[in-house]
């Protein structure tokens, strides 16, 4: 036998002593998640060095009547796959979804929608040829604008004060993108799928033996979902809901919208720049190890309408709201930067609650084990207030008209429209909470 023969066979002895080892050490790894993820970085230096020492096994010369080494070699290639694919499924899954990326992906999302509304609605606003068209379709399609505001204080509070209208546009759009799109899993589309998941992993962690830990079960269902997204299926789903998602956020907006053909253009525009930088942020909350969530508890007592002043200060006092003032311009209102610092009175008496613009976003760390670290905040709740003694607001509301948009929410409508229901609303200074 010569040389290259026996070099062939060391290399092929030398191969299944390696494939063996491998077999070993995965079996001894596979109940233990440390251990495996430990291991899979040696695992997988040694496959490097398998591959190689393959490669170069190949490209020797092969004697005529040898052809059964060469099959040897290629199914050791086709074990050594394998084992690269059961090394992979130990380790653990990693989304690499920071807490700044998240917070930038927010923005994108706010910044989207504010562009959005501005360019779209403010120039009809204030064109005056566009009050005759508002006027005839307010009665067929203000309802619509009327119903997304309907069940929200602070926007019916909103409502009766000048110069609110692109705030008030922004956070119906929020809202809605919270509802149908941030407050789901795969955007509602497999609901069933949702929910067999959410069953397997509150068995893993509940009834099997061992017991799975938070960051092994996050992992798992981020995997599922993933795989479920990577279906043509899903994203042929996707694309249709967004679209029909898009325009039943347009037709809210529809009082301000004459034809089919401007309709259509106003979607688009919506589509690119709100709603799918939306469903993309929604993408990697929901496939991340670390828990991602929008607060959007109202500052209202429910059913009573009465403004709840002690979650709100609360936030102000620790940044969780950043506020803009009406009375002076949006002008940015911050406790600590006022001189000289207000009283308590002083505050009870003449900061007013107005509404909330965008929610804040919050996001928890999974660590190893079942550690679930307390919230941070990424991005902090943007909010509308009103500043002064009550003279001053007074004479912002004389001097500042309120828009047609205003007019369309507190209109009676077939459904009463918001004027008897902000009227519930009690004053919203603290003081009166």
């Amino acid at each position: 036998m010569d040389g290259q023969s026996l070099l062939r066979e060391e290399v092929e002895r030398e191969m299944n002593r390696e494939s063996d080892r491998l077999r070993n050490e995965l079996t001894d790894a596979k109940n233990r998640a440390e251990q495996a993820e430990r291991a899979s970085a040696t695992l997988m230096e040694a496959l490097s060095k398998a591959k190689q020492e393959l490669v170069k096994a190949k490209q020797a010369p092969v004697p005529q009547g040898e052809n059964g080494s060469l099959e040897s070699a290629e199914s050791l290639r086709a074990e050594i796959e394998r084992l690269r694919s059961h090394i992979f499924s130990l380790q653990p899954y990693q989304q690499e979804f920071t807490a700044d990326k998240a917070g930038r992906a927010y923005d994108e999302v706010v910044d989207g929608t504010t562009h959005w509304v501005t360019s779209f609605l403010e120039p009809i606003l204030d064109d005056p040829e566009s009050r005759s068209m508002i006027d005839k379709r307010r009665h067929t399609h203000g309802q619509i604008l009327r119903d997304a505001v309907q069940h929200h204080p602070d926007l019916a509070n909103a409502s009766r004060i000048p110069e609110t209208h692109v705030e008030i546009a922004i956070a119906i759009v929020m809202r809605f993108l919270h509802t149908h799109i941030f407050q789901t899993t795969l955007l509602g589309l497999y609901q069933n799928e949702v929910k067999f998941l959410t069953e397997v992993t509150d068995s893993l962690q509940t009834l099997a033996e061992p017991k799975r830990d938070t960051y092994t079960v996050r992992s798992w269902r981020a995997e599922a979902l993933v795989g479920i997204m990577s279906d043509p299926r899903y994203a042929t789903k996707r694309k249709a809901y967004i679209r029909a998602l898009t325009e039943q956020l347009v037709r809210i907006f529809s009082v301000f919208i004459d034809g089919e053909d401007s309709f259509r253009e106003i979607c688009e525009l919506c589509r690119k720049g709100v709603v799918k930088p939306a469903v993309a942020l929604q993408k990697k909350m929901e496939t991340s190890l670390h828990h991602f969530y929008i607060d959007d508890t109202p500052y209202f007592h429910p059913g009573s309408g009465n403004f709840n002043h002690v979650p709100f200060y609360k936030n102000l006092h620790s940044n969780r709201v950043k506020c803009e003032d009406v009375l002076h311009y949006r002008k940015p209102f911050n406790l600590t930067k006022l001189d000289p610092a207000p009283s308590d009175h002083q505050l009870f008496t003449e900061l007013s609650y107005v509404m909330t613009v965008s929610p804040a976003l919050y996001m928890r760390k999974i660590a190893k084990g079942d550690v679930m670290n307390q919230p941070i905040l990424v991005r902090a709740e943007q909010a509308l207030v009103t500043w002064g003694p009550m003279e001053d607001f007074e004479k912002f509301k004389a001097e500042n008209k309120l828009t047609q948009m205003h007019r369309i929410l507190n209109e009676k409508g077939p459904g009463g429209g918001l004027s008897f229901f902000a009227s519930q609303i009690r004053s919203l200074k603290f003081g009166d909470a």
